[in-house]
């Protein structure tokens, strides 16, 4: 045959139907050219591999997804899989656990209670198998529930043992109940398709054995490069085929039968090519939707391709051994024994104890036992675990790589327990142990999505998930083995068109394998004819010779087509694969005769069908007069009972009607009545009170007038008698009396004046105090080891004049440093500063000696207290402390309350304070305001006037009445508060923090008048940017770059009002910063300023403490001048 003389062949999907037709057809390269197409990045469909990202943990590399193994009734496939493709399938044993309590369990290893209580039903089951296999064509009719009504079975055996064995051999699922009872022949009597051996004993009899797939993905892989070796076939994945348009002018022009519209999904590239076949490997969806999307299905193929209905499953892969233990039988355990002594049961527990190894479990739901959720153990399933590697005999067939497309992760980093060698072979380790079972892969399976309500899969731990896939199933009722498999012929091989077994049949089902059964032993030696098959063959077929081609009959796939043929084509390409597995010639009078053999064979099969459909119809019409009759007496029933209630109820209504309206008769009078003397009474009460109240106001006045003449009765008496008495004296010491009195009140106002004059002079003493100190005082403070810092050594701090109230002004460094000999060097360093504090000091002693600089505030100065340190030195205890805890309470708090109990004490003498609050932030150079709503950024600006005052925009001011508004500010602003962690703090606050108290106060009685600032600053942590690990992360770099620049600024600011000497200088650089500029006013010759240096003890940080004592030396040596009163006298 010339190449022109080929036919083109399109195949749509590449999954084991797909690859099957592939395969037979690139066995004949002079006859055919092949197209397969598919979506997917690699060929096998559901059969795909996935690697496991932790293989020491699991003890092998991958696992098969989406299809574990078959049953030895695969033999043609797994021969195929072994001789041809050299890969090897492993004996497993079938061992099935079913439910998890006494009232579920049962399991074909060993017999349990439930078999003994279901030992009837079994023996009768037995019986009704054989009546199944002589009735075979009307039980395919009758669904598995209704069959175990009519030989009245328990409901309970069907739901505990005959729904979940059916459901897992043929993968039915939830909708096992609804199949057609044929099945269940097929399961236990069928030679082809038996797994089981039934028992009237215990209704399984063995543990029989299956076949573990090797590598799905290498074998598919090692399938393609097979098929693509003749020359004749062309694999295209990630191709998406769009539409197809049959027996359109296009098409003929372009030279076939069939247009196809074809879609690179990596490049969106999309062209048109032109074939003479075109076979639908995909599920019937897909096929309808892309025949509707060319020239359009026909009807009959809308009718039995949209009679196929889906659902989606969802598998979920993971390694969760408690959860497995909580929903299925993990282990064996005796309580579940049968009562039985025969020696057979007992050798069946005694193998059970030491050899239990599921591999099936199943799961009944309490609500409903005939729905089931399912698991597989892979680690007992599956080869790889135990070592087992993935090749065959067939030493000359390498296998090769999988693709990577089906992979979750690459090759770097595994560790395989089968190592190859540079021959190809595989080193392999068959005494592995397997891992414990908390290591063990499980999959369980969750059926129907729209039943997901009862799903247990949100129990499965998160973190123990190695992979979660959705499936599209195929809905197992009898309705799509009775009313749709069978129509298959009527459109399979019509325009140019072939339906694979993937459109209507998933892998394990063969309804309709018996009735068709004939068609193979009769078309057994027949050749490829388009007349039946849809695949054409030239006129000089007869005296060409097939070529010989390794065993395959069963087109080398799972659906094992030659067992389980669905329509007559299936069988004739069966036949055709026959032929040339057999490697016979068949001559022009055999042909012949086997062409007329063929087509009356063909009749005969349509006739059957024929026969089937009009007993459908019949059934249907049954079903329906049934239906019809039962709705119609319910309907009457419910009339009946409707129209006795609805008479019952009207004359409940008339009686109720009638006393109703007596009852509301006499209530309406009732009421009338009721509101006539209510009105009457209100009106006669209106009266009394009116006149009540006019007798009381005249009591009170007439009370009122009468003890007041009383009282002035008395009062005259007794002044009437003092007078005279007075006067008696008066006459004797009139003169003496006088003069005393005017000495009494002279004094009294001498005393008033040298109060007022000791106040002032007590203010004038205890600022001129302040300022002999220094107006920039410098307050050391080492904090104390805390639990972060159990790891790490402490530095030698010493305190050379000790720690008292009295003395405590020096700290002193000590460190030890290695020199480039080797040798061991000491050195310490000494700093003087106004006060220190060690690692015990209180809070309560750190504030007594700055109470005397907050009194200040109150005598009309400007006041900034500060804290200085690196990241975890303990500024913010400092100044904040624990709010919860008295005696913890930190400068900030125990200041407002020393101002506020003071401002309430001179409200004696005649003073009087306006107090309020703001707290804002400076983070990277920008003016937060902690107080605001935060509902949009502003910007604030910050002005100061000729006055002092310095004024920020668009901020929230809150006076203040008492310290608890001042918590309640301060809580809130550190919610705000911009922190992060860095390698030195866990919680390092970014930005520092000003909280500003304004105070204005007036005395009515001197005419004076104060307004004065008290600035509470924390600022943000001194650090280098290696000691912190920032250097890596931008925002934290620009953060403490920023925090860096503000505290150096602040440097400069002391420097230079340090260097003016109490003077002026000609430029200070408060705006070299935001945080110098705010505080520009409490950082002049106006203000009294403290400086708190908080330091770690830890040596880690010893570098870092030394560069804040010299830097807190600096300022100790800043004078900045003496401070101003902004005081006023009117």
């Amino acid at each position: 045959m010339s190449h022109n003389s080929r036919q083109n062949i399109l195949i749509i999907g590449a999954g084991c139907s797909g690859m099957a037709a592939a395969y037979a057809l690139s066995l004949q390269p002079d006859r055919f050219n092949v197209t397969l197409c598919d979506k997917s990045h690699s060929v096998g469909g559901s059969a795909t591999s996935y690697d496991l990202n932790e293989p020491k943990r699991f003890g092998a590399d991958y696992i098969n997804d989406g299809v574990q193994g078959a049953s030895p009734v695969f033999h043609n496939t797994l021969s195929m899989f072994e001789s041809t493709l050299g890969f090897r399938a492993s004996d497993v044993g079938m061992q099935i656990s079913f439910g998890n309590n006494l009232d579920s369990f049962w399991s074909n290893v060993f017999p349990s209670h439930l078999v003994d209580h279901f030992q009837a039903d079994i023996k009768k089951f037995g019986r009704v198998l054989n009546t199944i296999k002589r009735f075979e064509p009307i039980f395919a009719l009758i669904p598995v529930d209704r069959m175990l009504k009519i030989f009245n079975f328990q409901p309970s055996f069907g739901d505990r043992m005959v729904y979940p064995l059916v459901a897992l051999f043929f993968g039915t699922g939830n909708e096992t109940k609804h199949i057609s009872s044929a099945i269940l022949e097929r399961v236990f009597l069928d030679p082809s398709m038996r797994l089981f051996e039934f028992s009237e004993e215990s209704l399984l009899a063995s543990v029989p054995h299956m076949k573990a797939f090797p590598e799905l993905a290498r074998v598919y892989g090692r399938w393609k490069s097979v098929i693509k070796s003749t020359g004749n076939v062309v694999v295209l994945n990630s191709t998406q085929v769009n539409s197809v348009e049959r027996g359109t002018k296009a098409a003929r022009d372009a030279g076939g039968n069939i247009r196809a519209s074809l879609r690179d999904l990596k490049t969106s590239e999309e062209r048109l090519e032109s074939f003479d076949e075109v076979i639908f490997a995909c599920d019937a969806d897909s096929a309808l939707k892309i025949l509707e999307a060319g020239s359009g299905a026909t009807w009959r193929e809308k009718k039995v391709l949209g009679n196929v209905l889906y659902k989606w499953d969802v598998t979920v892969t993971h390694h969760d051994y408690d959860y497995m233990c909580k929903h299925y039988q993990m282990t064996y355990d005796s309580k579940y024994n049968a009562e039985r002594k025969d020696e057979e049961s007992q050798k069946a527990f005694e193998y059970a104890e030491k050899n239990w190894r599921p591999l099936y479990l199943i799961k009944m739901y309490e609500e409903d036992p005939s729905q089931i959720e399912m698991s597989f153990d892979l680690t007992h399933y599956q080869g790889q675990f135990e070592g087992m590697p993935p090749v065959g005999t067939n030493a000359d067939i390498k296998p090769v790589e999988a693709p990577p497309t089906e992979r979750q992760a690459g090759d770097q980093g595994k560790e395989h327990s089968a190592k190859s060698k540079s021959d190809g072979s595989v080193e392999v380790d068959l005494n592995k142990p397997l891992p414990p079972p908390e290591n063990h892969v499980y999959q369980t399976i969750y059926l129907d999505k729209n039943a997901s309500e009862r799903w247990t899969k949100n129990e499965v731990d998160q973190d123990k998930v190695i992979l979660e896939k959705w499936w599209k199933q195929q809905s197992h009722r009898y309705q799509h083995y009775a009313g749709t498999v069978p129509w298959m012929w009527t459109i399979n091989g019509r325009n140019n068109t072939h339906f694979a077994d993937a459109c209507f049949l998933n892998t394990h089902f063969g309804v309709y394998q018996r009735k068709l059964k004939f068609m193979e032993t009769r078309s057994s030696r027949l050749p490829l004819k388009r007349k039946a098959s849809g695949i054409a063959t030239s006129s000089n077929a007869k005296s060409r010779t097939a070529k010989p081609a390794a065993s395959s009959s069963s087109n080398g796939t799972l659906q094992v087509s030659n067992t389980k043929p669905s329509n007559v084509q299936v069988c004739i390409g069966a036949a055709v694969q026959q032929i040339i597995d057999d490697r016979q010639v068949v001559d022009s009078a055999t042909q012949s005769f086997w062409e007329g053999r063929l087509k009356n064979l063909a009749e005969v099969t349509e006739a059957e069908f024929n026969k089937v459909e009009e007993m459908m119809k019949m059934r249907d019409r049954m079903e329906k007069m049934e239906q019809e009759q039962a709705e119609t007496r319910r309907r009457q029933a419910t009339t009946d009972e409707l129209n006795a209630a609805k008479a019952e109820h009207a004359e409940k209504v008339s009686s109720l009607q009638k006393v109703h309206k007596e009852r509301v008769d006499e209530l309406q009078s009732q009421v009338t009545n009721l509101e006539r003397t209510r009105r009457a009474l209100e009106e006669e009460l209106g009266m009394e009170k009116t006149h009540a109240k006019k007798l009381k106001s005249e009591l009170a006045k007439y009370t009122n007038n009468s003890m007041a003449l009383e009282t002035d009765v008395k009062v005259i008496k007794q002044a009437l008698a003092d007078a005279e008495y007075k006067l008696s004296k008066a006459k004797e010491s009139g003169a003496t009396r006088e003069d005393e009195m005017l000495v009494m009140q002279n004094r009294f106002r001498e005393m008033e004046d040298e109060l007022r004059a000791g106040e002032t002079l007590r203010k004038r003493l205890h600022n001129t105090i302040q300022e002999l100190k220094g107006n920039v005082r410098v307050f050391a403070r080492v904090r104390p080891k805390l639990l972060r810092d159990h790891t790490s050594q402490v530095a030698r701090f010493v305190y050379p004049d000790g720690l008292n109230r009295d003395g405590g002004k020096q700290i002193i460094l000590e460190s030890s440093t290695t020199t480039a000999e080797g040798k061991s060097r000491d050195q310490s360093y000494n700093f003087t500063f106004d006060r220190v504090f060690g690692p015990d000091s209180l809070q309560e002693e750190v504030f007594s000696e700055i109470e005397q600089l907050t009194q200040s505030v109150l005598d009309g100065y400007n006041v900034c207290i500060f804290a200085y340190g690196q990241t975890g030195s303990g500024k913010s205890w400092t100044m904040e402390g624990n709010s919860h805890s008295g005696k913890d309470a930190g400068m900030i708090p125990r200041a407002i309350y020393h101002i506020f109990n003071t401002t309430r004490k001179l409200e004696d003498q005649g003073w009087s304070f306006a107090i309020q609050g703001q707290f804002l932030e400076i983070y990277n150079e920008t003016v937060i305001d902690l107080l605001g709503s935060g509902e949009q950024e502003k910007k604030h600006n910050i002005t100061h006037d000729k006055s002092g005052t310095t004024t920020v925009s668009d901020i929230v001011v809150v006076p203040l009445h008492e310290p608890n508004n001042v918590q309640d500010l301060l809580k809130k602003a550190n919610r705000k508060r911009t922190t992060a962690s860095t390698r030195v703090h866990e919680q390092s606050s970014r930005s520092s923090s000003v909280f500003s108290l304004k105070l204005q106060g007036k005395n009515d009685v001197t005419g004076e008048a104060l307004r004065s600032v008290l600035n509470l600053v924390d600022l943000a942590g001194s650090e280098r940017l290696d000691s912190t690990g920032t250097l890596n992360d931008p925002i934290r770099l620009k953060e403490t770059q920023s925090i860096n620049k503000s505290l150096s600024s602040l440097s400069d600011v002391i420097s230079a009002l340090g260097s003016s000497n109490g003077g002026s200088v000609s430029h200070i650089p408060y705006r070299n910063s935001k945080l110098t500029y705010l505080l520009q006013n409490s950082l002049n010759s106006n203000s009294k300023t403290l400086m708190f240096l908080n330091l770690s003890p830890m040596q880690d940080h010893l570098q870092e403490s030394l560069c804040s004592l010299r830097f807190a030396l600096k300022v100790h040596s800043t004078h900045i001048g003496q401070a101003k009163r902004t005081m006023t006298v009117k």
